[in-house]
């Protein structure tokens, strides 16, 4: 009998290590340099539960800053008052900033004196008819969660397609006076962390989601004033989202390093110098080098010979266009003596409103531990073209 029960034991100890045992190996092994290609879509779609209607939408009446969007400012000035920060985009674009942190956070986008978006973070601030932290199984109540939205545009409808995970992690709602907003649901509590009230035009030229026909919608460039300034505006913006997450779960927010920011830049640069190298041709031979002669003359320089020079150049401009991968990062990392166990590193190709991206990461698990990793003390974020490279480390001194 005795050796029956612990017979019993072993096993039933076998089987819980079994389970625990993945779990303590995931978590051990996070990994530090995240890419696009990483994300986990399987991960995401297990955690959600939103109940889905295949019926068409379903419109729900226009409430709290619903009724704002776009109309004039002039009654939300009245209603909330000045901004406490105002930041320019472009000569008719700017963000109205209300509030300071994880509790009031609030922000307007106005565009030619009208409000195209409304962004809010702060957990005290109402958003009827949800709640800030408002978890999924409480939300069914209150609106039916569609993967198709049917959204006028000059004089045309556009179709919004949402897939599995959009769906549970980024849903949409439509109000009834044509504007919209995009609910994003963290992807580990499964509850309400933001909230972006928008107009029909902005949630097309977001990028946000799928549309049909996608060609219908171009989104006009911002004219700004300086393209750095834009970038630094930018910047700022995405440590201020982060920052307000990081407070929400009770850590500390990250101090801007312009080290880190540095790292970037020296990283995309030895980046476009592998690239150079690789795309360097080969000597040519003498009998190689008689059949692409150069003619010079008086009037003009005319190469001869030479089999089809533009796509050549087409083909360089492809391959150094050619995004960062993990091998040149940690090559990079190594070279620069830089301990992998003291940064982490977030790279992706972003749309130009960290409102997109930004709050887009937390509802990615992988993205939402590196982002909310308790050892990281400081960030930097570069910028080359549509290019964006994170980094987060913890404070240790690093040298270039």
């Amino acid at each position: 009998m005795k050796t029956f029960r612990k017979t019993l034991v072993l096993f039933v100890v076998f089987l819980m290590g079994t389970y625990f045992f993945p779990l303590f190996f995931e978590w051990d092994t996070k990994e530090p340099i995240l890419l696009p290609e990483e994300i986990s879509d399987s991960e995401e779609s297990e955690s959600s539960t939103l109940p889905q209607s295949p019926t068409d939408q379903s419109l729900i009446p226009s409430v709290g800053f619903a009724n704002y969007v776009g109309l004039a400012v002039d009654d939300f000035l009245v209603e909330y008052g000045d901004p406490v920060k105002v930041e320019m985009l472009s000569d008719t674009s700017e963000i109205w900033i209300y509030g300071t942190d994880s509790t009031d956070y609030l922000q307007v986008m106005v565009e030619n004196y009208v409000v195209t978006e409304i962004l809010v973070l702060g957990r005290s601030v109402e958003i009827p008819p949800f709640e800030m932290g408002m978890e999924q199984e409480e939300m069914y109540p209150l609106a039916s969660f569609h993967p198709k939205f049917v959204v006028p545009f000059e004089n045309q409808t556009i179709q919004i397609n949402l897939d599995e995970n959009e769906l549970n992690n980024r849903p949409l709602i439509a109000f009834d006076n044509q504007t919209y907003a995009v609910i994003t649901m963290d992807s580990q509590t499964h509850e309400i962390v933001s909230i972006q009230y928008m107009t029909n035009e902005k949630l097309l030229s977001t990028g946000l989601y799928d549309l049909t026909p996608f060609s219908s919608v171009v989104q006009e460039p911002v004219k700004q004033f300086n393209p750095a300034a834009l970038e630094k505006v930018r910047t700022q913006q995405t440590i201020r989202y982060i920052n307000v997450m990081r407070e929400k779960m009770g850590l500390i927010p990250l101090e801007e390093s312009l080290v880190l920011e540095a790292v970037g830049n020296e990283l995309f640069e030895f980046h476009a110098s592998l690239q150079e190298q690789n795309t360097q041709p080969e000597p040519a031979s003498q009998e190689e080098a008689s059949e692409d002669a150069v003619i010079i003359s008086d009037d003009a320089v005319e190469i001869v010979g030479g089999d089809d020079d533009s796509n050549q150049e087409s083909e360089t401009e492809e391959e150094a266009s050619e995004p960062l991968n993990e091998t040149t990062i940690q090559t990079f990392l190594e070279e620069e003596a830089i301990d992998l166990d003291k940064v982490r590193l977030l790279y992706q190709v972003a749309p130009a409103d960290p409102s997109v991206y930004a709050l887009q990461w937390f509802t990615f698990v992988e993205y939402r531990d590196i982002l909310m990793d308790e050892s990281m003390s400081r960030i930097g974020i570069t910028y080359q073209g549509d290019e964006l490279l994170l980094i987060l480390d913890d404070g240790f001194e690093i040298s270039l």
